[in-house]
């Protein structure tokens, strides 16, 4: 094994590693040799979610030289698996273990887990290539008030946006930095209602493009990643104004007395915006409000999709299985699947 140079060892290795981390810890304990050539490499791929999971692995990685931590691609959630996963009403109400995910989480503060996500981020943002952030925007917002530049990062997957962004005035005022540069490909798995909200309090509060609801959406999403190609939005119910806002966006660049701000636009780089409904709702007090309304959104879109080819309306999710970051959809990707950007369930719309 020595003959052979370390170099190859490595890239080897490499491949091995596009799992949660658990070959990466088994090749630690292999041999001296072994945990040499592999360390290079060990902490390429991770899945860290839960309280427990997410204060230990910031731990270790306080005490790990930079240049052994190295993340290229990483899943990171401030729920325990079980948590994201659902429990019914009377296993919630059950007692718990002294140990169990769900004690230590009473005994971690949100504000604990938040500043240790944040951290965590901090230390892997020079490094981070393709990452599924599982972290709601209520968790987000409560981030320490400094913002994360990720200048490698190509493919997200996530609940909301970054932790605190600034926009450009829209006054023509100077440009913030970027704060994902190479970022080509886009998955929001939330409604984007809140983003937008979140959005207008916080460009009212810092005094920056001051916008209503329907088009801080776009604007931040060309503020943030301004190379993207493909863009994903999942989970849609509500949002009558969404068509609106992203035909807007769309246009922005060929129709200059549009009502939509210059900094609105996508730029002519994004090729696609796949756009899944949520399931209709089967019962509730507003039954049939919600399920008329997402029958006029899916009007609305099916209407955009036959007179824009880049909009493409995906089939509605299941109604058992709400579409989210998973360590498994990271997993698949790592390994090949583009389902997430190839979807066999789209709408067929004839373009005009």
């Amino acid at each position: 094994m020595n003959r052979v140079p370390a170099e190859i060892w490595t890239t080897i290795f490499s491949f091995a590693c596009l799992d949660s981390g658990a070959t990466g810890r088994i090749l630690s304990r292999v041999s001296r040799f072994i945990r040499a050539a592999s360390a290079p490499v060990r902490w390429q791929s991770l899945h860290i979610h839960g309280p427990r999971k997410v204060v230990a692995f910031h731990a270790r990685l306080l005490h790990t030289p930079p240049h052994l931590r190295r993340v290229r691609y990483l899943f990171l959630s401030s729920a325990a698996a079980a948590d994201r996963g659902g429990r019914s009403s009377s296993e919630k109400g059950r007692q718990q273990k002294p140990h169990s995910p769900a004690e230590f989480r009473r005994r971690v503060s949100d504000a604990q887990l938040i500043k240790t996500c944040f951290e965590i981020l901090v230390h892997v943002a020079e490094s981070v290539e393709i990452m599924y952030l599982d972290i709601s925007l209520s968790h987000l917002s409560e981030m320490p008030p400094r913002s994360i530049h990720f200048p490698l990062l190509r493919e997200l997957t996530s609940a909301s946006l970054p932790p605190h962004y600034s926009l450009p005035s829209a006054c023509g005022g100077s440009p913030t930095t970027t704060l994902c540069p190479q970022l080509r490909r886009w998955h929001l798995t939330e409604c984007p209602f809140s983003i937008g909200m979140a959005l207008s309090d916080h460009a009212s509060a810092d005094g920056l493009l001051a916008i209503g609801t329907s088009t801080a959406l776009f604007p931040a999403i060309a503020a943030i990643a301004p190379a993207l190609a493909q863009l994903r939005f999942s989970n849609l119910l509500e949002e009558r104004w969404f068509p609106a806002a992203l035909q807007g966006a769309l246009a922005a660049e060929r129709d200059p007395l549009h009502a939509y701000p210059t900094s609105g636009k996508l730029l002519a780089s994004i090729k696609s915006v796949y756009v899944e409904l949520a399931a209709p709702p089967e019962s509730g007090d507003s039954y049939h409000t919600r399920r008329r309304g997402l029958e006029v959104l899916r009007g609305r879109l099916e209407a955009l999709s036959r007179a824009d080819s880049r909009v493409v309306l995906l089939q509605p999710s299941h109604p058992d299985c709400q579409t989210r970051c998973t360590p498994r959809a990271l997993f698949d990707r790592l390994n090949g699947s583009d389902d997430c950007w190839s979807p066999c369930d789209r709408i067929s719309s004839n373009h005009q």
